[in-house]
């Protein structure tokens, strides 16, 4: 079948929106996050430049959300991209420092952690399962959980390790267990619900995503 010409019109029209809607300042924001953790790979871990290579990638994740609340270019690909920065960050970092975790945290922390990335596992499986999609969480417990996992890798020389860890798996555990019963709750999934206490979603468009949600159990 011939291509006509209004139909690769309309077709580059759809393309350039798609562009449009993916390269955003909120996006190339997360992106510098996504370098700066590549960047970790290479530099010697608790130096001068170690840290502050982290502290610019600590300052995007914050900023990111920001500038995608106050320009309204919050979207689904956002928050993934967001969830998939704050893992590369994340995971690199922890196999940095994780020599010097090894031998100056108490045990009982990694029991803990164990336990903790299960019940995060749990929250991506029930989401995927009951709304058969993927998608990250951004609960204001997430938010909280996040600044404190951050804030572990400058407690660990000072010998504050245990404490810098253990106020971390205190959020991250209070996150999970909430988004269990957020979420199982639930009739529809809904990105823009920050706390099991709010019903209302805090993202634009959200009552379209939520019946989504609610059309993909029903299929």
């Amino acid at each position: 079948m011939a291509l006509t010409a209004e139909g690769a019109g309309k077709g580059g029209v759809q393309v350039k929106l798609q562009w449009e809607k993916i390269v955003t300042w909120p996006n190339l924001i997360t992106s510098i996050r996504i370098a700066g953790a590549v960047a970790l790979i290479w530099i010697l871990p608790f130096s001068p430049l170690f840290y502050g290579v982290y502290l610019i990638c600590g300052l995007s994740d914050g900023l990111d959300g920001m500038v995608a609340r106050l320009t309204k270019q919050t979207s689904d690909f956002g928050r993934l991209l967001d969830s998939v920065a704050d893992l590369i960050l994340y995971s690199v970092t922890f196999l940095k420092i994780l020599p010097a975790m090894v031998s100056l945290l108490s045990r009982w922390i990694w029991v803990w952690l164990a336990a903790a990335v299960i019940l995060r596992l749990m929250v991506y499986i029930l989401i995927a399962v009951k709304f058969r999609k993927f998608a990250a969480t951004h609960t204001w417990l997430d938010k909280l959980s996040s600044i404190l996992v951050f804030l572990v890798p400058f407690t660990i020389i000072p010998g504050y390790g245990d404490w810098g860890c253990g106020l971390a798996l205190l959020a991250a555990t209070a996150a999970s267990l909430e988004e269990l019963l957020m979420f199982g709750a639930s009739s529809a999934y809904d990105p823009g619900r920050r706390s099991l206490f709010q019903t209302k979603c805090g993202y634009p468009k959200c009552s379209s995503s939520a019946a989504d949600g609610q059309q993909g159990t029903e299929a």
